[in-house]
This record gives C-alpha cells, structure tokens and sequence, in this order.
C-alpha cells in the first residue's frame, strides 16, 4: 500500500514545471503567474508581456554619457498583472514580481506622419524577476535581445548593484514608474 502512494508522489513532482515554489498571495480561483526555469536555470520568456499592466515608458533613458541620433530608444516597463494586483493591495513587490523592459529603436517619418518619433523595430526584451529562493539579494535581471526564448541571469555587477543603490524602492526604480509610485495600498491613508 505505502509503495502504491510514494511512487505517484514522486512522478508528480517530477513531472511539475521546473520553477520556483512561491505561495501565492491572491485569492483562491487567480492563478499567480510566476517566472519558469529550464533546468539549467535559464529563465523562459514570458509570453504575452505586451499584455500586462504598463507602469512606466521614458524615450532616451540611459545609464551612460553615450549620444545617440535621434532621441535615443524607447524603453516601455510592465509588469505582470497578478504581481500589480499584490503590489497594489500591500505596497509591496511579492516574490515571484516579474518586471519586463521592451526597447525600441526610434523611427521618424512613418507614412502619413512628417514629424516626430515613434517606437519602430525591437531592440530588446529585458526581465527583473524577484525570486528570494533562487538569487542572492532577491532580484536578478536577464537580457533576452531580440528572440530569445530563454535567458540566464546577468551577472550582478551588470544591473543588481546599481539598482541596490539607487531603486526607488526594494530594487525597483520607482522614481522613472509613476503608475506604481503613485499608488497606495488598498485601505491605507497614505
């Protein structure tokens, strides 16, 4: 009877999706989305990133004195809408929080326009996943170009040490997101 319980068990969970178990804060019946790794660790791409919740875009933003022609790339930030939902009702970024940075290069003069910029062909998808279980100091940032379908985390001297030191809050740059600074949870008086 025991060998007829323990070997269904062990099947399962070989068998479950090499992530991350996080509990999830939502209520029952809304499934968390949470990051998935392959087994070597590599981060897969979401699909649908286009889909989640817009808390930030900025045209030019960069890190360096580096000039560009033109204004320089469109960068639009989401997150995922579970992880929005959790932020909005605690004021906090649950493990599990996936952000996504799609870059764009800057394209003028799109028929029937003669002025101005807007987004034109991808650059890159960019990922900071808040993961405790799995990376020293929470978060860890993945670059996955143009069409990659898996990325393994960058090294923490690329993006993790800046945005330990200059995050707006909890490694996040609130300061360039203002749906999300703006916010106060659900039933505070902030």
């Amino acid at each position: 009877m025991v060998k007829r319980l323990i070997l269904p068990a062990l099947l399962a969970a070989f068998a479950a999706p090499a992530s991350s178990p996080l509990p999830s804060p939502l209520p029952a019946g809304e499934p968390a989305v949470r990051p998935q790794y392959n087994l070597d660790g590599a981060l897969r791409r979401p699909a649908d990133v286009d889909r989640w919740i817009v808390v930030g875009t900025s045209l030019g933003l960069g890190y360096s004195d580096a000039t560009e022609d033109g204004p320089g790339m469109f960068h639009r930030v989401y997150l995922e809408p579970t992880a929005y939902d959790h932020y909005r009702e605690t004021g906090r970024f649950r493990d599990g929080t996936m952000l996504a940075l799609v870059i764009r290069r800057p394209s003028r003069r799109v028929p029937p326009s003669r002025a101005g910029w807007t987004e034109g062909e991808l650059a890159a998808v960019e990922m900071a996943v808040k993961d405790s279980a799995r990376f020293d100091g929470a978060w860890a940032y993945f670059d996955f170009g143009r069409a990659a379908t898996r990325a393994r985390a960058l090294p923490a001297s690329r993006c993790q040490a800046c945005h330990a030191e200059h995050a707006a809050k909890d490694n996040v740059f609130l300061q360039f997101y203002p749906t999300l600074g703006d916010l106060s949870p659900r039933g505070s008086r902030q």
